[in-house]
């Protein structure tokens, strides 16, 4: 094992008891940086068109999720008459990456992390001002 610890010359010589002719190929760097720089900005472009490609056809769509916001958390091992989505609220306290989100349960406090395909969010509630500026909470209706 000692072989491929070693350097090359020396390794050939440890295995095949013999010295290599040709010599190992040794890239240099030449200071061209205009043209690296043409080759980054051709690969960026040439990315970002692939990830346009991508995503039309996967039918991605950027998510409108921010922190504080109320949302239902998909079952995860869901039977066949269970709905996709759990009854419980969550809300999302922390933003783990760009497609990644902590989010805890309003009643038991437990704390997922979870894709925003498994998020979807809960409807806004309506609250109705009285004449005496005391605000009431009609109930769950969808804001339009």
């Amino acid at each position: 094992m000692l072989c491929r610890a070693s350097p090359h010359l020396v390794s050939a010589m440890l295995l095949f008891n013999r010295e290599l002719r040709m010599k190992v190929p040794h890239i240099e760097s030449h200071g061209n940086t205009a043209l690296n720089q043409e080759h980054h900005e051709k690969c960026d472009s040439c990315q970002t068109r692939l990830q346009i490609y991508h995503d039309v056809r996967q039918h991605a769509a950027p998510h409108d999720f921010n922190i504080g916001d109320i949302v239902y958390c998909a079952n995860m091992t869901p039977n066949k008459l269970e709905s996709k989505f759990s009854a419980a609220k969550h809300v999302i306290i922390k933003s783990q990456g760009r497609d990644i989100f902590s989010v805890v349960n309003v009643t038991t406090s437990a704390t997922l992390v979870r894709n925003p395909k498994y998020l979807k969010c809960a409807p806004a509630c309506k609250v109705v001002t009285n004449s005496n500026n005391t605000e009431q909470n009609v109930g769950v209706e969808e804001l339009t």
